[in-house]
């Protein structure tokens, strides 16, 4: 009866710390989202979302919508949440994008993200940006190379914050379903990962789906892989 009860306390305790495995933070930083659009309710963290344009949360060009499907299509179910970081739209200068794309950053080192997801990026290096990134190996940033079909290795390609090449920068260049370099994915000599960024389908808002090409869906298709790699390894 004593070995039966140390038995019972053993597969209780055990099932307690399952049940108790943190949950995977991943930070979204794009275009928005809705946050009420039911398709993500599942995989959307209870709080911490953030709009950091001013322009409100809601994403006004699909694109962090589209993103976001990819990624959870590809990760599949479990132990997971986006946080969702408005840092983009079209009405923006440069130096604003920058500055709330760091800001998004800074708020998901804060929430202790495991997986930041960038499906974009710009032509000038920004120390702060480069720092930030550097100073917190234990995230991963995934980020979209480019569209631009220029060498991210070069003066004349860079594409930030992808040419910063650090150890926990995954640079993400786009294929075409063929496994073909597409024609407008950036590149580099040095290693880079590919995935199918070509003819894409995902959600766009209002319940409506659309395809998409470029480096930020196979961007998006490598985090949702990545989410389903910790998954499996927890289990």
């Amino acid at each position: 009866m004593k070995y039966l009860f140390l038995i019972i306390l053993l597969l209780t305790s055990f099932a307690f710390a399952k049940q108790k495995t943190p949950q995977l933070k991943i930070a979204i930083i794009d275009s928005g989202l809705d946050l009420n659009d039911p398709r993500f309710k599942n995989h959307l963290c209870l709080t911490g979302h953030k709009d950091f344009t001013g322009l409100g949360l809601n994403d006004t060009n699909s694109h962090g919508t589209h993103i976001s499907g990819i990624i959870q299509k590809f990760a599949g179910e479990g132990n997971y949440c986006f946080l969702i970081f408005k840092y983009f739209d079209e009405s923006l200068s440069d130096e604003d994008t920058i500055k709330y794309e760091i800001s998004s950053i800074k708020e998901a080192i804060k929430n202790k993200v495991k997986i930041v997801n960038i499906s974009g990026g710009g032509g000038n290096f920004n120390e702060e940006e480069y720092l930030l990134i550097k100073n917190n190996p234990q995230i991963i940033f995934v980020v979209a190379a480019g569209n631009n079909n220029e060498n991210i290795e070069t003066e004349e390609g860079h594409y930030y914050p992808a040419s910063l090449f650090l150890n926990n920068i995954f640079v993400v260049g786009n294929l075409t379903p063929e496994g073909i370099k597409s024609d407008s994915s950036n590149w580099a000599n040095r290693p880079i990962f590919w995935e199918v960024g070509t003819d894409v389908l995902s959600y766009i808002p209002k319940g409506r789906t659309a395809y998409a090409t470029g480096t930020s869906q196979a961007c998006a298709t490598k985090t949702g892989k990545l989410i389903r790699k910790f998954l499996n390894a927890e289990k």
